[in-house]
């Protein structure tokens, strides 16, 4: 089996946000963060359907997508995650 993997650094919102659209799903990135810096951190591997990855974005942001036919599955290494779906909410 081959494994594609991938290896992404960078400070600049929008190609953050095309990096990580193309890693995973089509979504909407909104930088909370209180001075507008970011620093985007992402490693992936692929194996078959099933990606793995690291992600870090050294700000705080809200990101909206829906995930059609597949899951996801975060666990925070720092700070804190709020997920919300079909009325939910999970705080980490």
């Amino acid at each position: 089996m081959t494994m594609a993997s991938t290896i992404t650094e960078t400070q600049d919102w929008d190609a953050a946000s095309r990096a990580v659209a193309g890693a995973y799903f089509p979504h909407t990135l909104t930088d909370l963060s209180p001075n507008g810096a970011m620093k985007l951190s992402m490693r992936t591997v692929d194996f078959g359907p099933v990606t793995l990855g690291r992600l870090g974005w050294g700000a705080d942001v809200s990101i909206e997508c829906d995930y059609p036919d597949a899951y996801e599955i975060n666990i925070p290494l720092s700070g804190s995650l709020e997920s919300c779906s079909q009325g939910d909410t999970v705080l980490s």
